[in-house]
């Protein structure tokens, strides 16, 4: 009897990681979402956090120069972390402007492979959602790592701002951990029904949104929601639960 064949040999293992071992979440077809009456009950929320028909009052939020603050510019610096401490104190939140990322490669980033950084974002993206979105992968990954960037950089404001030095802050969260996150909102034929974000408070430390021109945020601010106007030019920073306890 001749011998068997050997076994195929088996594949390599995939790179270990707490975002690889995560359950692989439910996926809702937006272009088909966008014409159905009957929305999934995950969508519709309670009938006291359902949107108002009356727009709320816009929320005064002033904007920092980011470039001119890190200019070193004993004005700019002065006036940047003035704006910061009193946004702060009130209400938690504040436009960084001048920010150093070029609006037109925002989101179209290109991918340089120097070997020299983990590609987990890219490898999580491609192991949740097949080999098709490599290359969205690699652009989410440059873009999260760009943010991270930015986000040591405000940090240095906010200790400014606390009047422990730009280093203080930075220093501590170097090598943080982030989350990013793309949130789409499809046309609904049923929007008195829902909401894309409900009511929350951030837990983490730092929150950078960059906001589309249709607008939507909304803060709850003595016992009212106001809006913050979308600006095209600005990212819209607010400190979060784990940053207040901490300072």
């Amino acid at each position: 009897m001749p011998p068997l064949p050997p076994p195929p040999p088996s594949p390599p293992p995939r790179p270990s990681s707490p975002l690889l071992n995560h359950p692989k979440p439910p996926v809702f077809d937006a272009s088909l979402l966008k014409h159905e009456l009957n929305i999934p009950p995950q969508f519709i929320w309670p009938d006291h956090e359902k949107p108002s028909l009356h727009e709320p009052p816009p929320l005064i939020v002033p904007p920092i120069d980011l470039g001119a603050f890190l200019s070193g510019d004993p004005l700019s610096v002065t006036t940047a972390t003035r704006l910061v401490d009193e946004a702060c104190k009130k209400h938690g939140f504040f436009l960084v402007i001048n920010h150093g990322l070029p609006w037109k490669e925002t989101l179209s980033f290109r991918y340089c492979d120097d070997g020299g950084s983990s590609n987990v974002v890219e490898e999580y993206l491609v192991s949740t959602m097949g080999e098709d979105f490599r290359q969205f992968g690699r652009i989410y990954q440059d873009y999260s790592e760009a943010m991270n960037n930015l986000s040591l950089r405000i940090m240095e404001l906010l200790g400014m701002s606390l009047g422990v030095g730009p280093t203080h802050l930075r220093e501590f969260f170097e090598g943080n951990e982030s989350i990013m996150r793309l949130n789409n909102y499809p046309p609904c034929l049923k929007a008195h029904e829902t909401l894309g974000t409900g009511p929350h408070r951030d837990p983490n430390s730092l929150t950078i949104l960059h906001q589309d021109n249709v607008g939507g945020l909304q803060v709850f601010i003595d016992q009212q929601w106001h809006s913050i106007l979308p600006n095209s030019q600005a990212f819209v920073v607010n400190i979060g639960d784990t940053f207040m306890v901490s300072t």
